[in-house]
């Protein structure tokens, strides 16, 4: 009995390739701990005002969505924007 030659990657459909991708793929990396409002607040010391003014003007890290009821933002980008703005802060 003879076998049929292997399908090389660039013969596969994208259907035959999904399970591939999905078997393969790395966990995301971690982005620290989820924040909630109330952390931001805390950690900040910014009032949710603040907060959410500066997210509408796109100068605050992306909110997250986890479920219906739970937004907030990943740790390592409110370190990342912290780190931004005490970087600009510190050239003027």
């Amino acid at each position: 009995m003879r076998r049929s030659p292997a399908k090389t990657l660039e013969s596969r459909s994208m259907s035959e390739m999904t399970p591939i991708i999905a078997r393969n793929s790395q966990p995301p990396r971690s982005k620290g701990r989820f924040l909630r409002m109330r952390d931001l607040v805390g950690e900040l010391k910014l009032s949710e005002s603040t907060i959410n003014r500066l997210h509408r003007r796109g100068e605050f890290p992306a909110k997250v969505q986890l479920s219906p009821n739970c937004t907030g933002w990943w740790e390592s980008e409110v370190e990342a924007w912290k780190d931004a703005r005490t970087r600009t802060a510190s050239h003027h």
